[in-house]
């Protein structure tokens, strides 16, 4: 409590107050009240405590509901009031604050409040209909939404009619349906709970079958009964259905091609006469017989047959429905697969399974068959993606060789022959030219790589290998070669496969290690037809026809299936150091000489490859490179369109420093724009193959319908055989695989002005 003055002077205050905040008299005498440590937590609050003090003033007394906080941080709720002084002659003459901690009862309060909120809310959105009875008239005095959709009318209507207006007039025992409710009724307040079932009905009449569920709900002046309503309808339906249905299930048990059975517990009940067919007997003597009484010992998982039908029957109890594959035995001792579906259903009060057999073994062989053609395919298509993915990363990877190649170039052009720097730009020029490698064993894997073809005798290929071969093996490694005389010429890029073969020899020998072992080298020819190629190399698109055929095979430590399953995967390998392209590229290499592969190996006995190389006359073979180009005189007009900034930047201004006027352009159509402006005509133009919107192939044709005599040089991040084989006959003047260095442009455009 306190005192104020008629202007809201605080002018005393007793002890609890000031304990509250904290503070001394002394130091909030004389102060608005507002202005006390009291109010100031809160302005707005602060405003209604002004409005308060003038209405006291006034004579009014004031009072308001209003948080305090106390020294310790508290806060309080508080009733707090302004009652005014008045002398003798009636005036106000001052103002007594009062405010009383009623936090505990807030509190209270506000838990009863959402108390009845929860309650309200679950009645209101339960989803069986509610309805709250007064026991003394009978009357409905409060329904739910459950309520107002069973009868299909609105709150104010059920409230009217009450439960003896949605009755008929006498229930389905005979009884009226007034004298039964307050026999219900009654049953309730004396017993505190009473259910039973009530025949209902709607406002339309139609009849709205219940189980009704009556309870006392306690305290009140009025006795209340609380009663819940579900509808019958949906039960009743399904009972009248399982009548039909077991009358239609008869009828199809008997008549089914499949085998038919019921189970009760775990022993057959009955039978069709398809499962007497299937067990290939003309008595049901297998009735009461287990069903693992009906199967060999033990599945073809390795389970037992008792274990795993005891399993299955659980399974099929608690999900509802069950459906496995199971080996059953015939009369004769034969052995059978069959499908079996259990479901679970009520019968004389029981629940039986439900059990159908049918017989797959047909099925079976094809689902093999299947699955076995299916390997063979997603190998083959596994190989195609991954051969795609390497060759897309290594275009990109060439894009950008290309401009960084170029701009070493024309750094190492503009720098004086004694600069320090050329030492580092050489080096940043090598270290390209080793990715560059990289991205041509990324192209070899894709078959993209850039083949240089000739007719070879592979004896000789191998030969010239040979002491290459001997002097990196190691000494505890014996080399032998066996090679088949007079074999046919083959089409190939001698060096490639080379590349192969000492790939494969310096795996064997990691493979064999510090171990005593032994690596074959060796070639033979084999005439394959349709049978071999389907049985020992399917998906791997070879034709029929005489092949030569190169084979390494080691003695070292063999593969894992799951790592030999792995080792044509770009960057996949088990070497500490090794990047997983060497086997990756071999396949890329067989690609693009439709060559087919066979790998065949075991953990702890070794490993063999065997290469199927088309004879000479059998598609293969690439297209011999070019011969370098002569000099000529560097000018006049080039277009050159590439969709990468990077190389446009840098190849600029390499042909601006060979001599050229240069236009660029970022696509085919961009570039169709440039030389349709220019009145000058151009005189050589360098075009990417792969751009967005128009790409190089369709732009070098429109080129040349608008200049028919324009040289046109392609570059592509792909090799020279995969990107031009199509534009054979249409006068292309050349090609630059990228990355490439400006000698090697040089080289190329030369050559197409020149040609």
């Amino acid at each position: 409590m306190g005192l104020l003055s008629v202007e809201g002077l605080l002018l005393d205050a007793n002890a609890a107050a000031l304990e509250a905040v904290g503070l001394s008299l002394a130091e909030v005498r004389g102060r608005p009240f507002w202005e006390t440590p009291w109010w100031t937590h809160d302005p707005a609050e602060q405003a209604r405590l002004r409005d308060g003090i003038r209405q006291a003033a006034l004579g009014e007394p004031f009072q308001m509901e209003t948080t305090h906080r106390t020294a310790d941080g508290q806060v309080l709720v508080v009733m707090f009031s302004i009652r005014p002084i008045r002398d003798a002659a009636g005036q106000v003459v001052g103002l007594i604050p009062e405010g009383r901690d009623i936090t505990e009862l807030a509190a209270e309060r506000e838990r009863l409040r959402l108390s009845e909120m929860r309650f309200r809310l679950l009645v209101e959105h339960a989803p069986e209909a509610i309805v709250l009875v007064s026991a003394a008239t009978g009357r409905f005095v409060e329904v739910n939404g459950g309520a107002e959709a069973l009868f299909r009318t609105d709150r104010g209507t059920l409230l009217r009619l009450g439960p003896l207006g949605l009755s008929p007039s006498h229930q389905p025992d005979g009884q009226t349906s007034a004298r039964a409710a307050w026999a219900h009724i009654q049953e309730a307040l004396e017993g505190g709970t009473d259910t039973f079932e009530w025949q209902h009905q709607t406002v339309d009449g139609e009849q709205v079958p219940c189980e009704v569920r009556l309870l006392r709900l306690p305290g009140g002046e009025e006795a209340l009964l609380r009663a819940s309503l579900a509808d019958l309808r949906p039960r009743l339906e399904r009972e009248r259905n399982l009548l039909e249905s077991e009358r239609k299930f008869r009828l199809l048990f008997e008549r089914s091609v499949e085998g038919l059975l019921l189970l009760d517990g775990d022993r057959f009940t009955d039978f069709n006469p398809a499962v007497l067919e299937m067990l290939g007997c003309t008595k049901p003597g297998f009735v009461k017989l287990h069903p693992w009484e009906l199967s060999p010992p033990i599945q073809p998982d390795g389970r037992e047959s008792q274990e795993k039908a005891l399993a299955m029957m659980r399974i099929a109890h608690a999900a509802g429905v069950h459906r496995f594959e199971w080996t059953h035995r015939r009369m004769t001792g034969v052995d059978f697969p069959v499908e079996v579906t259990l479901i679970p259903i009520p019968l004389g009060g029981r629940e039986v399974l439900f059990t159908s057999w049918r017989d797959i073994t047909d099925r079976k062989q094809a689902e093999e068959d299947r699955l076995s053609l299916q390997r063979q395919v997603l190998h083959a298509q596994k190989l195609e993606s991954l051969g795609v993915l390497a060759g897309g990363i290594a275009h990109d990877f060439n894009n950008l060789l290309t401009a960084i190649l170029t701009n070493i170039n024309l750094a190492e052009e503009q720098l004086p022959p004694q600069s320090p720097v050329l030492a580092q730009l050489s080096a940043a020029g090598r270290a390209t030219l080793k990715a560059a490698d990289l991205t041509r064993q990324m192209l070899a894997y894709s078959g993209k790589g850039r083949f240089v073809v000739k007719a070879h005798d592979f004896n000789a290929v191998v030969k010239e290998l040979a002491n290459l071969v001997k002097a990196s093996t190691p000494k505890g490694v014996t080399l032998t070669f066996a090679l088949e005389d007079g074999l046919p010429p083959v089409e190939a890029d001698a060096a490639q496969i080379q590349q192969v073969i000492l790939n494969l020899v310096t795996n064997a020998a990691d493979a064999i290690g510090d171990q005593a072992g032994e690596i074959r080298i060796a070639t033979s020819v084999r005439l394959m037809d349709e049978s071999f190629l389907g049985a020992e190399l399917p998906g791997q698109g070879l034709r029929p026809g005489q092949h030569v055929v190169l084979e390494v095979a080691d003695t070292g430590c063999g593969m894992a299936p799951d790592v030999l399953a792995r080792i044509f995967d770009p960057f996949f390998t088990t070497k500490p150091k090794g990047h997983g392209l060497g086997l990756a590229a071999i396949l890329g290499i067989l690609r693009g000489h439709y060559a087919g592969l066979q790998v065949l190996s075991e953990p702890g006995v070794g490993s063999t490859f065997r290469f199927y190389f088309p004879s000479a006359g059998l598609p293969g073979g690439a297209t011999v490179e070019p011969p370098p180009g002569p000099d000529v005189h560097f000018s006049g007009r080039i277009l050159l369109v590439d969709d990468e900034e990077a190389i446009l930047q840098a190849g600029r201004q390499a042909l601006e420093g060979l001599g050229f006027q240069v236009e660029t352009a970022r696509d085919g159509i961009e570039a169709i724009d440039v030389f349709t402006r220019q009145a000058t005509a151009f005189r050589l133009a360098l075009v990417d193959l792969t751009m967005p919107r128009m790409g190089g192939r369709d732009c070098f044709r429109a080129l040349r319908s608008l200049q028919p005599d324009l040289p046109v040089v392609l570059s592509s991040g792909f090799s020279e055989q995969e990107s031009v084989h199509e534009f054979l006959g249409e006068g292309l003047a050349g090609f630059i695989q990228k990355p490439y260095t400006l000698p090697q442009m040089r080289q190329v455009l030369a050559a197409a002005l020149q040609g």
